[in-house]
């Protein structure tokens, strides 16, 4: 409680304000915080065949140096088999997949428009 002749606190404002900031910062050039918390694993890309081979571009922080991003592949009698696509990779919230069943090849758009592509 404030008296009459004194000024609220501004420090936890401050200190709430620099929290904020650090997070920003974080989360545009690191990590986001809230991987390192949870440890959760985002799929950020999707795709099927017709012919029943799946595919998702899964994304995690892997607690080390930035993200791992890797390509599982579940195949239509339920082998999955997993690639990866970049062990060193910045925070990615989307990766477009695109399948060339004619060629087997499944190829994943990563952050800053790299592609890269794996056969099936």
């Amino acid at each position: 409680m404030t008296r009459p002749h004194e000024r609220p606190s501004r420090i936890p404002i401050v200190l709430a304000s620099v929290i904020a900031v650090l997070f920003a910062l974080g989360s545009y050039f690191c990590v986001w915080p809230p991987d390192v918390v949870t440890g959760a694993v985002h799929t950020v890309g999707r795709a099927q065949t017709a012919a029943g081979d799946r595919f998702e571009v899964v994304h995690y922080w892997n607690y080390f140096d930035f993200y791992d991003t890797v390509l599982v592949h579940t195949s239509p009698a339920g082998v999955v088999t997993s690639h990866t696509l970049d062990g060193d990779d910045s925070k990615t919230w989307h990766a477009p997949v695109t399948v060339n069943e004619a060629d087997r090849e499944v190829t994943v758009r990563l952050s800053g428009r790299r592609k890269v592509s794996v056969q099936y």
